[in-house]
């Protein structure tokens, strides 16, 4: 399965705790300015897959983790799949809070009962990945913030096919770079349209994403 996809939807709403504006490595808004935590929504897409996905989490000073559920569609394979994902990690800023660099940690279990149109046969794909993502505050006004930022992942799936009578297993390791622009609408809201490159992945494809996020509660 094309995990290019469904480990970008894995880092599309993740939350921190900063006093800056906006979690800067990754160009969405902070938990800063919640109490309770933040809610997010997105959908991805490739030349042949497309995904959509929602995700809730929290965090305080410098560190944040989120849980989310996905659903995908391989058009090729005839395949419609889910997914569950957590991302962890811990955000580390300057001085003037206009740069940050994040360590991340992403698990995804991404299941089907019905692959390639035949019935009986099912997959399952357990994805991890290790990376750092960073991002620089370009504009910042009272209603608007605008960052621009990037990461590198390596990743690992481990996939499994089986039917009634037997199984197969695969294993692959391969690179994934993203970059997109944030934009922070106030403190409570942001918008991060994404591409997501894979490397050295056997059949992978660029995607584009795009995702929304919106923290509630007060502190």
């Amino acid at each position: 399965m094309r995990r290019a996809l469904i480990a970008m939807i894995a880092g599309f709403v993740v939350v921190a705790g900063t006093e800056a504006q906006a979690q800067t490595c990754r160009g969405t808004v902070a938990i800063a300015h919640s109490a309770r935590g933040i809610l997010g929504a997105g959908t991805a897409f490739s030349k042949t897959a497309d995904a959509y996905g929602v995700s809730a989490g929290g965090g305080s000073t410098g560190w944040f983790a989120s849980g989310g559920f996905q659903g995908l569609h391989y058009s090729d394979l005839g395949a419609k799949t889910w997914a569950l994902t957590g991302v962890s990690g811990a955000q580390f800023t300057e001085p003037g809070n206009y740069f940050a660099v994040c360590p991340m940690g992403i698990v995804s279990y991404e299941r089907t009962t019905k692959l390639i149109a035949l019935d009986g046969v099912t997959g399952y794909t357990l994805t991890t990945m290790g990376g750092v993502s960073a991002g620089a505050t370009a504009f910042q006004s009272t209603m608007f913030q605008i960052v621009p930022t990037g990461g590198f992942f390596i990743a690992s799936d481990n996939a499994r096919v089986s039917n009634a009578e037997e199984g197969t297993s695969a294993r692959e390791t391969y690179g994934l770079f993203q970059f997109g622009v944030g934009v922070m609408i106030g403190v409570r809201s942001s918008i991060t349209p994404m591409w997501i490159v894979p490397i050295n992945k056997d059949g992978g494809e660029n995607s584009f994403a795009i995702s929304y996020s919106f923290s509630f509660g007060r502190r």
